[in-house]
């Protein structure tokens, strides 16, 4: 049995850290999915809406809303994938291929009604292409109805007493495309009992300057958003950007020089990481961040920071970065947290020895756990031809009990690294 006991943090700090590491995955999550609508062109001339589709689109999204039937955040991540695959395909003449990508959107609503400028305005210019006049027209008035609703009547957004309310994610991109901007920092911003979204964006109607407008997502569409956002989910790899993939493969870069460097002491290092923590928890809890960051760092006698990819520890880091004004160092971060996240979601489920998740401390496991909601009865070490696996056996909130594999066959000699040194 490997040293366990010397590395578990306390059950507290586990579910902080998760906590913290969740927010911060939701925050770049949604900056991620932002800038992956954001690559699509902006829209062409509007022409005066319709009044009766304004209030048809606003009458659907306020269903939207509230019915417990249509997830919204789904719906929101099919549009997105929608558009990506219509636009590219739209691109290589494809008309009738790119249709079919936003037709299948008809498992929801069907297409006419879809409260998403850009799935109006694509569809309209896929009908025009393809010589549908009466559909391309239908389309177009929708879309400079859609126009209407997100620029005029779900608030200004100019202060956070009239955020812009929001029924997709995807409203928030296409607000900002339709101001020509590019959106650089999503933070979460409690207000009122309420929970905001700040936006910082700029662009032509901003002289270029960065300025912040204000979202509120519905309450039951904010806990739908909240609940699609697994840490160790995997996302598709097709459906990402080039700098989501280039972020995996640093992180996983990073992954594999850790297991590789021998030159420090790996235990002291982690003792240090769960002291820092826990330290630097406290000092966040009291609103001290400068002195929370400097507590963070001490472990940089033994590693940079950067070059510890543990989920736990750049989480905090970068949290503790923002609330000290560095916001690009932070979005940096960000997006490294991303790659740590996918790196480890895409090495396996867990379910088998075959699928083990591999990993670089036992934190990581405990960290994988949470986020499934399962709680930790029982432990122990096995061997196999495959390798060394640590095998957690864990109950869901149904109390069914299974084991859950982690590789540590690589992890497992650097408990003596160092010790010598």
């Amino acid at each position: 049995m490997f040293p366990d006991n010397r590395l578990q943090p306390m059950l507290f700090s586990r579910r902080e850290s998760v906590a913290r590491v969740r927010r911060q995955i939701i925050r770049f999550g949604v900056l991620m999915l932002l800038c992956s609508f954001l690559q699509a062109p902006p829209s062409a001339y509007a022409a005066a809406p319709e009044e009766a589709l304004v209030s048809s689109f606003l009458v659907r999204r306020q269903s939207l809303a509230t019915d417990e039937k249509v997830d919204t955040a789904e719906l929101s991540k099919a549009i997105r994938a929608a558009i990506t695959s219509g636009e590219r395909l739209e691109r290589e003449a494809k008309y009738e291929a790119a249709l079919a990508q936003l037709t299948a959107l008809d498992r929801f609503m069907p297409i006419l009604d879809i409260p998403s400028f850009d799935v109006q305005m694509l569809a309209s210019w896929l009908y025009m292409k393809l010589g549908n006049a009466s559909l391309a027209s239908a389309h177009r008035a929708r879309a400079d109805a859609m126009r209407e609703v997100l620029q005029n009547r779900i608030g200004s957004g100019k202060s956070v007493d009239s955020p812009i309310q929001a029924v997709m994610i995807s409203d928030i991109a296409e607000w900002a495309r339709m101001q020509l901007a590019q959106i650089s920092d999503v933070r979460s911003l409690p207000y009122k009992g309420h929970e905001l979204m700040a936006v910082r964006y700029s662009g032509p109607s901003t002289n270029n300057e960065p300025v912040l407008a204000y979202f509120e997502l519905y309450p039951r569409v904010q806990a739908r958003t909240n609940a699609h956002t697994s840490l160790f989910a995997p996302l598709p790899l097709e459906q990402m950007n080039p700098e989501q993939l280039a972020l995996i493969e640093k992180a996983k870069a990073k992954r594999e020089a850790f297991l590789n460097d021998t030159s420090f002491p790996y235990l002291a290092l982690m003792d240090k990481v769960k002291t820092a923590l826990q330290n630097s928890g406290q000092l966040m809890a009291q609103g001290k961040s400068q002195e929370a960051v400097v507590a963070l760092r001490e472990i940089e006698v033994i590693r940079p920071i950067e070059d510890i990819p543990l989920p736990q520890l750049i989480a905090r880091y970068s949290a503790l970065q923002g609330k000290i004004g560095n916001n690009d160092k932070q979005n940096e971060l960000r997006g490294l947290l991303f790659g740590i996240t996918q790196v480890i979601a895409h090495s396996g489920d867990g379910m088998s020895a075959e699928t083990a998740v591999p990993v670089i401390s036992t934190l990581e496991e405990y960290a994988w756990l949470s986020d499934k909601h399962l709680g930790r009865t029982s432990q122990k070490v096995i061997n196999t031809p495959l390798g060394k696996f640590d095998v957690l056996t864990a109950k869901n909130t149904a109390g069914q009990e299974r084991d859950y594999y982690f590789n540590i066959t690589r992890m497992f000699p650097k408990y003596g690294q160092g010790l010598l040194h």
